[in-house]
């Protein structure tokens, strides 16, 4: 029994495994496909085997994402099918005398990529885009055909938009430098699909600013200004311009624009900017471009008189006359090297002044453009005179007795005046009053005026006036005719009393009068650098240091009297000659000696008269014991090679001029000669013992005019 039941297990195992057997050998269907790289239209070929044994035929299948599984609809040939769509596609064999069916095949997914290449159209087709502007993209497949129902992908390099139009609209940005590309598939089949296209890549260019520039802005009246704009270099821009002055807002010109310009015949403050022609996409707008026209039209300034020369306080009118101007509406405007006149009038009303001098020019504007201008005009320069009257008197250094000339003349010269005529009178210290001559209150035709019998030093000025009503000048500054004759109310002295003076040493100057005219002292001078000599009280005294060689004629004023006056110079060489400051009586002894900085010279010097030596020995000075009119002359001294400068020595006596004498004198002098010599000696005896009065016969000789530092004053003028 045991051994039985052993038997039939193991029969019932062997049975099992011979059925096991049979089973695994079931074949299983291969499913394999052709090129699945194709054009629109053309097929993918699908091939399905059971193994390398015969007698089978074949069921394709196909699925989707979305469908189930469904037998192909395409005819089966053998073993092959051709299917134009994708998908998840299996086969199986089944037997030809049968209903035997292989397994079914693994899934292979078919997906078909068509050769049809897509290619991306953009729409502006601009060269270049800018960061902002609108672009849209457009996906075109190349031998798609018209009846094939496409979706499109796109893609860059960062995203996937959304969406799956033919077209793309994008905001140009920077993303754009990416690249975007598209491909196509079928409305009808998620796996068969164009390759991507070529990428689009265009470089995104920031926003573009306008610039705004204008061709000649000087003009004809009626002529206009011509106004181009421009975006760069680039293309397929139209172009907006805009006007505003400072006192209106800003609107577009109403001028037609033509391409890229724009004729204004306004000036003002203009802007432009740049529009898309294909879109709405603008550009930055201009910097402010300033259009200032300025007319060729030149105005000309026309005076009301046209005289050659007008005169201080004289009433003129000039008129600004625009040449060609038509019947242009202007508005004027003046100005002068000082000033802009107000009003905006054709004509300006002037009083004559020094600020015509200036010049004034005019210039037109256009009343409805302040922009708009003619060029300034010529300049109207009329010589306004503001004469300045110079007053000369000859001679400078008085002859007691003899006329006095005064010569007013107008600088610069001019002709209708008429002359008056002042004796100037010291009131204060800075200060004159001015007593008119007599005879002259209502003025001379003559520009020369003579005055007789003055003794002593003395001032004098003049004015002139012309014109209706009478035009006067200001008087001229005061003149001098010097007398080294002391006043009776005022005298100057010196100390040291010469007339050369070392510059390393001082000397003063002392004013002396009665005490009733010698309230307050003023010394006065003709060199420049000692205009304002420092006051003094009661027979006082100033010091007076020249650091630097100079010639000069001082004196002093008290009351109303000037002091007689001195001839002073101070020399920077090793040597002076000492010689009297005062004019030397007739008949007295005097006595020159050459002088060192470091003492007197006592012996080897030479003494020059008229630059002839007069004396040449050991003596170290010269003495005239009696003087007399021959003595009279320029002297120096040379001592050791060094020679001092020339200083004159005037004779007094008591009868002035030669010159003066008459016919009759002269044969009284000829017939009583004895007499006469008696006399004179007799009268310089007396003149002598009362000191120093008037000044010798050549005394106007002896001081020639000072008019500024360092001119020369030793030269005399001629005898008269």
């Amino acid at each position: 029994m045991g051994r039985r039941l052993i038997s039939e297990l193991w029969f019932f195992l062997f049975c099992s495994l011979l059925w096991k057997g049979s089973a695994e050998e079931k074949p299983k269907a291969t499913l394999t496909s052709g090129n699945k790289i194709i054009s629109v239209g053309d097929k993918v070929r699908l091939s399905c085997s059971v193994g390398n044994y015969d007698g089978w035929k074949f069921e394709f299948f196909r699925r989707t994402l979305i469908t189930e599984e469904k037998p192909v609809e395409e005819t089966v040939l053998k073993n092959t099918v051709e299917v134009s769509k994708g998908g998840f596609y299996r086969c199986r064999g089944v037997r030809e005398t049968s209903d035997y069916h292989s397994d079914i095949s693994d899934e292979v997914t078919i997906e078909i990529t068509f050769t049809n290449q897509p290619v991306i159209t953009p729409q502006p087709n601009w060269s270049e885009i800018f960061n902002g502007e609108k672009i849209t993209l457009t996906c075109e497949v190349q031998g798609g055909g018209g009846a094939t129902d496409w979706w499109y992908q796109w893609r860059n390099s960062l995203s996937y938009p959304e969406g799956y139009d033919r077209s793309l609209q994008l905001t140009a940005s920077q993303s754009l430098t990416g690249g975007y590309t598209c491909r196509a598939r079928r409305r009808d089949d998620d796996y068969s699909s164009t390759p991507w296209s070529e990428a689009f890549t265009s470089s995104v260019l920031q926003k573009p600013k306008a610039t705004l520039t204008s061709g000649n802005k000087i003009i004809s009246v009626g002529d206009k200004v011509r106004l181009s704009c421009s975006v760069g270099n680039y293309d397929g821009w139209k172009f907006e311009f805009f006007r505003r002055t400072s006192t209106t807002d800003e609107k577009p010109v109403e001028e037609t624009v033509l391409k890229n310009t724009v004729e204004v015949s306004k000036g003002g403050i203009y802007r432009c900017r740049g529009v898309r022609e294909t879109s709405n996409y603008q550009s930055y707008i201009s910097d402010d471009v300033t259009i200032l026209i300025t007319f060729t039209n030149q105005p000309v300034i026309t005076p009301q008189h046209n005289w050659s020369e007008i005169f201080n306080g004289e009433k003129i009118t000039l008129t600004c006359e625009v040449q060609g101007g038509g019947a242009t509406d202007w508005w004027y405007e003046w100005r002068n090297s000082l000033s802009y006149p107000e009003g905006y009038e054709r004509s300006l009303q002037l009083t004559a002044s020094q600020s015509l001098t200036g010049g004034y020019t005019c210039r037109a504007r256009r009343r409805d453009d302040d922009y708009s201008s003619t060029p300034w005009s010529e300049a109207f320069t009329p010589s306004v005179l503001q004469p300045e009257l110079v007053l000369s008197v000859s001679p400078s250094w008085l002859i007691p007795g003899a006329s006095v000339t005064l010569i007013c003349h107008t600088e610069p010269p001019s002709v209708g005046w008429s002359f008056y005529w002042f004796k100037v009178v010291p009131e204060s210290q800075s200060s004159y009053t001015y007593e008119p001559l007599p005879g002259t209150s209502s003025g001379t035709a003559n520009n020369s005026f003579t005055v007789h019998g003055q003794t002593h030093t003395a001032g004098y000025a003049c004015s002139a006036g012309r014109g209706d009503p009478v035009f006067y000048t200001e008087k001229s500054r005061p003149n001098y005719v010097w007398s080294s004759d002391v006043h009776p109310s005022v005298s100057l002295t010196v100390n040291p009393a010469r007339v050369q003076h070392f510059t390393s040493e001082s000397f003063s100057l002392t004013c002396e009068g009665n005490s009733t005219q010698l309230k307050r002292i003023t010394f006065k001078t003709n060199n420049l650098r000692f205009n304002d000599l420092t006051d003094a009280t009661i027979n006082g005294s100033i010091y007076i240091k020249n650091e630097r060689p100079s010639k000069a004629v001082y004196w002093c004023e008290s009351g109303t009297a000037f002091s007689n006056a001195v001839n002073i110079s101070t020399q920077s060489d090793e040597v002076i000659l000492v010689s009297p400051v005062y004019p030397v009586p007739a008949g007295e002894s005097v006595t020159l000696r050459c002088e060192l900085k470091t003492g007197n010279v006592t012996s080897d010097v030479f003494f020059y008269k008229n630059n002839k030596v007069v004396q040449s020995d050991t003596r170290g000075e010269m003495k005239i014991s009696v003087v007399s009119e021959s003595d009279e002359g320029f002297y120096k001294c040379r001592y050791k090679g060094t020679e001092s400068a020339e200083s004159w020595m005037a004779v007094k006596f008591a009868s002035r001029s030669r010159s003066s004498l008459s016919p009759l004198m002269i044969i009284r002098w000829i017939c009583g000669l004895s007499l006469l010599t008696v006399l004179s000696l007799l009268l310089c005896f007396y003149k002598g013992s009362k000191g120093n009065s008037a000044p010798a016969a050549t005394a106007e000789t002896v001081y020639g005019e000072i008019t500024e530092v360092n001119e020369e004053t030793s030269s005399p003028p001629p005898t008269e």
